[in-house]
């Protein structure tokens, strides 16, 4: 039986959905996570190509949530602080900075609640 030599050295494709999952870690890190997790299962299931990326994808998809989590947290703690405003608006409880008031919610103008 004779193979051609291009047959021999024929890389296994890449798996489509490995590179979607790549690509989907930096806009949507949870889908990317989700697409990188599928794509690893349907390369070891149909011996594609494309491992690391899909590991990568899902990696990095990983880290991406974490941050995104993390800067929300961040930016909740810093608005209910009353440290962040938003065109004059504070989003604080309690005692707020700068004011008298024991409440202090979205306070627009002179008058507060």
């Amino acid at each position: 039986m004779l193979v051609s030599m291009t047959q021999q050295m024929a890389a296994p494709k890449i798996n489509t959905l490995a590179v979607v999952a790549m690509i989907f870690s930096f806009i949507v890190p949870p889908v990317g996570i989700v697409l990188g997790h599928v794509a690893l299962h349907r390369i070891k299931r149909l011996q594609q190509g494309g491992h690391s990326l899909a590991l990568a994808a899902t990696v990095l998809g990983y880290l991406f949530f974490a941050v995104g989590v993390v800067l929300v947290a961040l930016f909740v703690v810093l608005a209910m602080a009353g440290l962040i405003t938003f065109n004059g608006v504070t989003f604080c409880s309690g005692n707020c900075p700068g004011t008298n008031s024991t409440f202090h919610h979205l306070r627009t103008g002179a008058h507060s609640f």
